[in-house]
C-alpha cells in the first residue's frame, strides 16, 4: 500500500508491483502527530493481517491468520521533517530500526537555544539509526521491511517513487505526506 497525496509516487509503476496508492495531505491540518499514528496503525493493521482476520473471525476460524509485528523491522522514513520525527518517536517503543534520509542533516536553524541564540542538534534527528540523503533513498529502500514516504511535494520529490524505487523495496510501503480522504478507497487494509 501507498499513502500519498500527488507528491512522489507512480502510481502506475506502484499498481503495476500490486500496491495501492491512497493520497493523504498533512500540512494542510498541521497535524503530524495525528499523521504519524495513523501511519503506524496501518503499519500495523498490515502486518496483522486485519481484513484477513476480520474474515477469519467471521468464520470462526480462531488463530489465524498469523500475523506479524513490527518488533526488530526495520523501517525507513523517506523524507524525515516533522511527520517523519514524530512517527520516529512513535515508532521507536516498538523496537524498530530506524533508517532515514533528508535534503540534509545539518543542524535545524528553528531548533535555537532558547537562552543563548547557539544551534543545536535537532533532538528528532537522534532517533535515526541510520541517515542518508535523498540519493541514498534506494539503498534505504533495499534494507527496509517498512517505507513511509513522508516527503512534502515539489519539483524534487514529484515522481521520486517510481519503477526503480519500488523495485529496489521489499513488500510494504506507507506514504504518509497529505491526505484527500476521497481517496482513501484506494488505500483500504
Amino acid at each position: 500500500m501507498v499513502l500519498d497525496w500527488k507528491v512522489s509516487v507512480d502510481v502506475n509503476a506502484a499498481t503495476s508491483h500490486g500496491i495501492k496508492v491512497a493520497r493523504i495531505p498533512s500540512d494542510i491540518t498541521g497535524n503530524a502527530a495525528s499523521c504519524a499514528e495513523m501511519a503506524i496503525y496501518l503499519m500495523l493493521g498490515l502486518l496483522r493481517k486485519q481484513n484477513e482476520m476480520k474474515i477469519a473471525v467471521e468464520q470462526k476460524r480462531l488463530g489465524e491468520p498469523i500475523g506479524d509485528t513490527l518488533l526488530e523491522k526495520t523501517v525507513f522514513i523517506l523524507g524525515y521533517g516533522n511527520i517523519g520525527i514524530e512517527l520516529a518517536k512513535r515508532l521507536r517503543p516498538f523496537g524498530v530500526k530506524i533508517v532515514a534520509t533528508k535534503r540534509s542533516w545539518a543542524p535545524n536553524i528553528d531548533s535555537r537555544d532558547k537562552f543563548n541564540g547557539f544551534l543545536k542538534e535537532n533532538p528528532g534527528d537522534a532517533l535515526v539509526d541510520k541517515k542518508g540523503i535523498h540519493q541514498d533513498m534506494y539503498e534505504m529502500a533495499r534494507i527496509a521491511d517498512i517505507v513511509v514516504c513522508c516527503l512534502r511535494q515539489d519539483n524534487e520529490t514529484v515522481g521520486i517513487v517510481d519503477q526503480k524505487f519500488l523495485s529496489s523495496m521489499k513488500k510494504i510501503v506507507l506514504n504518509w505526506t497529505e491526505l484527500n480522504w476521497s481517496d482513501l478507497k484506494f488505500g483500504y487494509l
